[in-house]
């Protein structure tokens, strides 16, 4: 073999180690198959006194991104106390998704709730601005409704002990607006109002039902007898001290329990 034919193949051989180490051979990296979607979560702004106590119990924010050909993707976050936003950045397959943003409280349930469609593209990044709003809640409302003649019963009466006295008001006027006038006889004599003078009125619950402490000093506990008005909140009782068996002119109804 020749100088000459000996010095191409050198060079023929030497070509083809470049052109197979990367001299200029194809590259191996794989085309790229998603999109990236930047996502900002916000509380709003100029919210009312009565939301603001709502957003400071934010304790995380979940973004939910689906849509059609992909499984749900979902991602946790945490609120910027000082910003009140929410960054993060998702690798997403194109096409249309929709991202949901829930912000939970510390019991996880959702308080505040934003959501956005938006159009990935490939290999492209795609900004999305979600401003949430309060989630309405459930309010259980119990109503009591009252009818009929105003009326008043004594439910407990354990003369002898201090037990206190209980009772319950019904008719159709709103307990409220009503209050039971308390006096005690004992021995011969009548004493009260109770559980002081300084105290007349004893206020019924909004269910109608009423108690008071009718042994409050002295030998209250030798009662042998109760007498309980039914008035009006705005009623002035007479203070009895050892007295007669009191009236009151302007009360609805009266109950009246003796010991047997």
């Amino acid at each position: 073999m020749n100088t000459r034919v000996m010095i191409s193949l050198i060079f023929v051989a030497i070509t083809a180690i470049l052109c197979g180490c990367g001299g200029g051979g194809g590259s191996n990296d794989p085309s790229p198959t998603t999109g990236t979607v930047q996502i900002t979560v916000k509380t709003p702004s100029g919210l009312a006194s009565t939301a603001t106590r709502s957003v400071s119990e934010i304790k995380s924010v979940r973004v939910t991104i689906s849509g059609s050909g992909i499984s749900s993707i979902v991602k946790n976050l945490t609120l910027d106390p000082t910003t009140r936003t929410a960054v993060t950045t998702i690798e997403v397959s194109p096409g249309e998704r929709k991202i949901v943003a829930e912000a939970l409280n510390s019991a996880g349930a959702t308080i505040y709730s934003g959501e956005f469609t938006a159009t990935v593209n490939l290999a492209k990044t795609t900004y999305v601005n979600i401003t949430l709003t309060p989630v309405m809640g459930t309010v259980n409302v119990d109503i009591t409704i009252h009818t009929g003649f105003p009326d008043i019963v004594i439910t407990q009466a354990n003369l002898g002990t201090t037990d206190n006295l209980k009772g319950v008001v019904t008719g159709g006027l709103d307990p409220v607006n009503l209050a039971v006038v308390v006096y005690i006889k004992v021995g011969g004599a009548w004493w009260g109002p109770k559980p002081t003078w300084a105290s007349p009125l004893t206020l019924i619950k909004p269910d109608g039902t009423w108690e008071t402490d009718i042994t409050t000093g002295g030998v209250d506990t030798s009662a042998t007898e109760v007498l309980a008005f039914l008035v009006y909140k705005t009623t002035v009782p007479p203070s009895v001290s050892g007295g007669t068996e009191p009236s009151i002119t302007d009360s609805l109804v009266s109950a009246r329990f003796v010991k047997p």
